[in-house]
């Protein structure tokens, strides 16, 4: 489906650092007080009933993946065209589907509230 070419050549760099890593940089920085720093983690599901009020596995995984799609197709679609688009989001859904099944799938989120000194 894919051109070799294309998928060794794709690549999105990704760091996550620790709360202790953030609070050095604001620290350094000087800046600003640091009112808080936490991290919290949310399921994939959270806040995942439909607009029609359907709790289903099906709908749960519907809107995951419409969060994943939204952020991450045009990245997608600008390096391997949009014709692979449905298919591969298809694919993603069964994964989705057997993760959430498993109890699998947490967003890492940080809450932040800094004063300028």
């Amino acid at each position: 489906m894919v051109e070799e070419r294309k998928l060794d050549t794709f690549n999105i760099p990704m760091y996550a650092p620790s709360l202790e890593e953030i609070q050095n940089v604001i620290e350094r920085e000087g800046s600003y007080n640091i009112n808080l720093l936490e991290k919290f983690e949310l399921s994939w599901e959270a806040g995942s009933v439909d607009i029609n009020g359907d709790n289903s596995l099906d709908a749960r995984v519907r809107q995951a993946l419409k969060l994943i799609r939204s952020v991450s197709e045009p990245i997608l679609a600008n390096h391997f065209g949009n014709s692979i688009m449905d298919d591969l989001f298809k694919r993603l859904s069964i994964r989705l589907k057997d993760c959430m099944e498993k109890g699998v799938g947490i967003l890492t989120n940080l809450l932040i509230s800094l004063t300028k000194k």
